[in-house]
């Protein structure tokens, strides 16, 4: 006899400026309605467009939270995955939008809100719509930046846009236009002067000891210009990529399971 599943997972596609975005919802059979809904925010992928879906990767993560009572949605941003168009950071705000506003409109209208799970460059974004968006209700930021300056002065923005171009990220030929101006977009995104306004819902900032490519002083900078409830956790030995081991998401789910809601 085969077990039934103790969730249902369904498919759903929403378009955003003229891009399609794709992605999966995992709902509980069994679910507290005063649960609100885990959307992970996925950031640039290591080297290939499509975010991992092995092991520990976000599919896993919405089986593991859905399991446990919460409702989970993953997605790719533009130009990732299943998702169409070119990546852009300043569009993946949009991306993120579209999808709260489908999942709240057509998947699950008596939603009491959601919180955003992000990752990287996936947690800065998050950082910009939970500022701008009451029904965000509490905001999980893992590894992410203060600011994508430290990014340029890295990489150069040549090297930004060979890398884009080689992994696939740019899906129509001569995308962009004026690279200045891409970037000018990406640098939009500025979590260092947005994180204040997700107060007064809670905050809990996650971020690696040994993190190569986001250097811890960016959790700390964020953390001081949170405002509370706020807190920090520093994972000591653990890198840059959080979503890969089971104690983050554990630690998670004991942070969430103490907030009101």
């Amino acid at each position: 006899m085969i077990a039934q599943k103790d969730f249902c997972r369904e498919t759903f596609e929403v378009e955003v400026a003229s891009t399609f975005i794709r992605g999966e919802v995992f709902m509980p059979r069994e679910r507290d309605m005063q649960a609100p809904t885990l959307v992970l925010c996925h950031g640039i992928p290591a080297g290939e467009t499509r975010p991992d879906r092995r092991k520990n990767g976000y599919i896993f993560w919405g089986r593991f939270l859905a399991r446990r009572g919460y409702p989970v949605v993953i997605f790719n941003f533009r130009g990732t995955g299943e998702s169409g168009g070119n990546l852009n950071l300043k569009e993946w705000v949009w991306d993120l939008q579209g999808v709260l506003n489908i999942y709240n409109s057509a998947i699950d209208p008596q939603c009491p809100g959601v919180v955003l799970i992000g990752f990287s460059a996936g947690a800065a974004v998050s950082v910009k719509v939970a500022a701008e968006d009451s029904r965000v209700k509490a905001a999980v930021l893992a590894a992410c930046p203060a600011d994508f300056n430290f990014f340029f002065e890295t990489f150069t923005l040549e090297g930004v846009m060979e890398w884009m171009n080689n992994a696939g990220f740019f899906r129509e030929p001569g995308y962009p236009p004026h690279s200045w101006k891409w970037q000018k977009e990406f640098l939009s995104v500025h979590p260092e002067t947005q994180v204040a306004h997700i107060s007064p819902r809670p905050l809990l900032l996650l971020h690696g000891e040994q993190d190569d490519l986001v250097p811890l002083e960016h959790a700390r900078k964020l953390y001081q210009k949170a405002r509370h409830p706020k807190k920090l956790i520093t994972f000591y030995r653990l890198g840059h990529r959080l979503r890969s081991y089971p104690r983050v998401f554990s630690t998670i789910l004991n942070w969430l399971d103490q907030c009101s809601w």
